[in-house]
């Protein structure tokens, strides 16, 4: 997983670097280009914030999974039903 993560990190910055270095170097006039490069970096965290947020419910999840787990265990040595 660790080496998943380090692969998507390289990738995203490399696809970053491009679209940035894509867009300055196009040929359009300055104030176009800053709107098209302010425009990219908002979609690009809007992305980064739904993924974000994606992760967050499964670990959510997770957590509240093993939780109820845990007090069943608890349950079952304390001999409550």
């Amino acid at each position: 997983m660790k080496d998943f993560s380090k692969i998507a990190i390289a990738a995203s910055a490399g696809l970053i670097a491009g679209a940035v270095l894509g867009v300055l170097f196009a040929p359009a006039k300055g104030e176009r280009t800053r709107e098209d490069i302010t425009k990219k970096t908002k979609k690009l965290f809007r992305e980064i914030n739904e993924q974000g947020s994606e992760k967050l419910g499964e670990l959510k999840e997770k957590f509240e999974d093993q939780l109820g787990k845990i007090n069943e265990k608890i349950r079952e040595f304390a001999g409550v039903s």
